[in-house]
This record gives structure tokens, sequence and C-alpha cells, in this order.
């Protein structure tokens, strides 16, 4: 079972990474991050709604956790991980998941030129 979990900017653009609660009356998109080893707190960060992006369950081929935003990098190609009709985007069709072969490289919030068509 995959870690359901979710990153969003902070206003500092700092990335807050646990929990996502919204509060309708004061329109706030809330990160809950869950207690750090020794901090013996919980800590909530507003976040920028239009960057949050869920947890995949993947990680990159260097073991960095892949989120619905990121732009990962494989042999033949650049793209963004989007989440559509219930699934995350792309996946390969071979029996390899992509997260063996690709690489967190950026994502679409702070590196949006990584998916501009060069000419």
């Amino acid at each position: 079972m995959r870690d359901i979990k979710f990153r969003g900017m902070r206003e500092n653009s700092e990335w807050a990474t646990g929990y996502y609660a919204l509060f309708p009356a004061t329109n706030s998109h809330i990160i809950i991050e869950p207690f750090k080893s020794g901090s013996g707190s919980v800590h909530e960060y507003e976040v920028n709604p239009e960057t949050i992006g869920q947890y995949t369950g993947l990680k990159d081929k260097n073991g960095v956790e892949i989120y619905e935003g990121d732009v990962i990098q494989t042999k033949f190609l650049i793209c963004a991980i989007k989440f559509r009709n219930g699934c995350f985007y792309p996946f390969n069709s071979g029996l390899t998941p992509f997260s063996m072969l690709a690489e967190v490289i950026g994502n679409i919030h702070e590196n949006p030129e990584l998916l501009e068509v060069k000419k």
C-alpha cells in the first residue's frame, strides 16, 4: 500500500509535505506535516493551491519521490506527471514502471521552461 500524502509550495517558496486539508470558511489550503523524529509537534503550512500535488507512490531512479506536477526525464522524453481519470500519467505500457527508468528533474511550478518545445 502506498503512502497517501501531498506536497504544496509555501509563501516562502519552500515545499511542505504531508496531509492536505481545505478549510472552506477561509479558503485556506493547508499541508499538515506529521511528527518528525524528535520534534514532538505537528506543523501546519498554508500553501498555494495551484502547487498542490499528490504523491504517486513511486520513486525515481535516484530514490526521489515522484509527485503530481513533477517533470521527469527518461531516455526518450521529458514529461510532466498528471493525475487524470483516477490514474497518474504517464505510465509506460510495458512491465517496467517508469520510476525505474525516470529521473525527477524539476516540477511545473518552479521549472515550467523544462516543458517548453525548443525550436
